[in-house]
């Protein structure tokens, strides 16, 4: 039976039941009263009320908080954790969260949610927790972290930093570039003296310039000094000695056996293999006399730049892993403890007194 027909067959029972008198349950009257009769558009109505009232409650999403977009705020923290590794691009990966910041900091001025409401305010507030949230405090994070995993390796049998080590084998690498090693060919003992007397003043230099720094700029330089000279200054002097006689050792052993032209044990493959194919344009540039000891020395710097960018890598892990754990925390501790309970309360006050001072006038 179609829908019309089985409608029209309804209409004929309920007319006999109500005008020719016949009883009816008063439940099936009223089933059939609701089939027949159409129902008022109260219930529509409040439907689409109900709807209307469902989208204006809706909670307004920042279009510059959703992501991808969201990522370039981070592209700063990203450049401070990899800048001991990779300087340029951790100075590069600046630009996008600066572009970033400007936009949120306009948009914030302009709109009020999604209504046009230009406010300095508004503008003023979002600035100072991006400079808060988004650089100055992550930005700490990082080279906190880079600090703290550094002095982790005080537990080594070292008994030094990880940024003590650096600064020691930059010191290493640029007495190296500063020597003629081929006058010490068949003796090392002077250039070991030479050596030790070097390093000992550059120990004693650095202890004095962190002696003369006062109680809280070393504590400041302690936590957030990038300059590794420093740690040298902090550091025990005769750990400092042993340990760069040790390295210096090391690469005296693997000049004897490169001029021999035997790949040493502690040399890497790689690097054996740059100064295996650096001989033959050496050999040009220096003579047949020269050559291998330019290649020995070039593979003597490649060496050392290797074992200062695994150092590097290790503090770059640590910058990474403090950046992670804390960067929830730094923003809830920005909203909710120093704009709320400091700069809003205080952009108030200013306000309220600009205004007090212009009714005045």
């Amino acid at each position: 039976m179609s829908a019309k027909n089985s409608k029209k067959f309804f209409g004929e029972v309920f007319y006999l039941y109500t005008q020719k008198g016949f009883s009816m349950p008063i439940q099936t009257t009223s089933m059939l009263q609701s089939y027949i009769i159409p129902q008022s558009n109260s219930s529509t109505t409040q439907n689409k009320k109900t709807l209307e009232e469902t989208a204006n409650d809706k909670k307004y999403v920042d279009p510059l908080s959703k992501w991808p977009i969201r990522g370039f705020a981070y592209s700063n923290e990203l450049g401070a954790a990899i800048s001991e590794v990779a300087p340029k691009m951790g100075t590069l990966l600046w630009i996008p969260a600066l572009m970033y910041f400007g936009a949120d900091i306009y948009d914030k001025y302009k709109n009020q949610e999604d209504n046009y409401n230009p406010s300095t305010k508004r503008a003023l507030e979002q600035a100072t927790f991006q400079a808060l949230a988004s650089v100055i405090l992550p930005t700490a994070a990082v080279h906190v972290g880079q600090k703290t995993i550094s002095s982790l390796n005080k537990l080594s049998k070292d008994k030094l930093t990880t940024n003590a080590k650096e600064a020691t084998l930059n010191f290493i690498l640029d007495f190296i570039n500063k020597s003629k090693l081929s006058q010490y060919e068949n003796d090392f003992s002077p250039f070991m003296q030479k050596f030790n007397a070097s390093l000992s003043t550059y120990i004693d230099d650095m202890s004095g310039e962190e002696k003369s720094k006062g109680f809280f700029k070393n504590i400041i330089h302690s936590l957030f000094s990038s300059k590794q000279a420093d740690t040298i200054g902090q550091s025990n002097k005769d750990n400092l000695i042993k340990y760069a006689n040790e390295q210096m050792q090391k690469l005296i052993e693997i000049r004897t056996a490169l001029m021999k032209q035997e790949r040493p044990d502690k040399l890497s493959n790689k690097v054996y293999v740059k100064f295996a194919n650096i001989q033959e344009a050496f050999k040009k540039e220096f003579g047949k006399e020269n050559y291998l000891h330019k290649s020995a020395k070039y593979a003597i710097r490649e060496h050392l730049s290797s074992e200062i960018f695994k150092l590097k890598m290790f503090k770059t892990l640590g910058g990474f892993i403090a950046l992670g754990l804390l960067i929830k925390p730094i923003d809830i501790f920005v909203e909710n403890g120093i704009m709320k309970k400091v700069v809003e309360p205080n952009i108030d006050k200013l306000n309220h007194i600009n205004f007090k001072s212009k009714r005045s006038n």
